[in-house]
């Protein structure tokens, strides 16, 4: 049976001094695990290993750069995802994410219940059937050391449009949110966490008008960090309503 993945936590609760015995998780799927929940201070929280801020409306996640040059379709998966096309790979479980987002007030597509999510590119004939990814739009931006500074750049500036010839031009990323299918999150399945492609089983889908054209994205080598160079990704609330 097909149904939306929500949390079901009292958020008002959550956010003003709660304790941990007051948190409310939702039953978990059968292929993943409740994150661990401990309240920092000056409404930040860890959800397993994500930084989440309540004030700043952002969550922080631990990775590590996976492409430093190549074709790829997703900005992050999981270490068991596709790690042969993603830029950046982590030891997240997609789930936790999720959890996280939803913690943080934002709102997922809505699927069609009669269907499962379909993963993965899709073809050219569907594009123009697609209607627009909804869901809360979130920013995406990378923060890593390099000697003794600490840089910070938007995700755009590490992809480029082979086919303009430039770099990838600033958009949201929306918030999808993955699914429950038949009792397994999908985004557990398929590792999928950040998606440059239309991919509904990823937590998050990007708004390019053009995101599904083949071999188009390609990692801008000399912009990014060394493989394995640890770093932050921040998903930020962009500030407007998700449809």
């Amino acid at each position: 049976m097909f149904k939306r993945l929500w949390v079901f936590v009292f958020l008002s609760t959550l956010f003003v001094g709660a304790s941990h015995a007051q948190l409310k998780l939702p039953p978990q799927p059968t292929n993943i695990s409740q994150p661990s929940i401990r309240e920092l201070a000056d409404g930040r929280w860890m959800v397993g290993a994500i930084l989440l801020d309540k004030k700043k409306r952002r969550i922080e996640v631990p990775a590590r750069v996976n492409m430093p040059d190549g074709l790829v379709e997703y900005v992050l998966v999981h270490s068991s995802g596709k790690t042969h096309e993603s830029l950046l790979i982590t030891d997240v479980q997609p789930y936790h994410v999720q959890i996280a987002m939803l913690l943080l007030g934002a709102k997922g597509a809505n699927f069609n219940p009669n269907k499962p999510p379909q993963t993965g590119p899709i073809t050219n004939s569907e594009i123009v059937k697609r209607p627009p990814i909804t869901g809360t739009p979130t920013l995406l931006s990378i923060q890593w050391n390099e000697k003794t500074n600490r840089m910070d750049k938007p995700i755009d500036q590490f992809i480029f449009d082979k086919k303009l010839g430039k770099e990838m031009p600033a958009t949201n990323w929306n918030f999808t949110g993955s699914v429950i299918w038949e009792g397994a999150y999908i985004a557990q399945i398929e590792g999928s966490i950040i998606a440059l492609i239309t991919d509904m089983g990823a937590i998050f889908n990007s708004q390019l008008p053009n995101r599904d054209a083949d071999s188009t994205w390609y990692v801008r080598s000399a912009q990014v960090p060394r493989t394995n160079v640890p770093v932050t990704l921040r998903i930020q609330l962009d500030g407007k309503k998700g449809k």
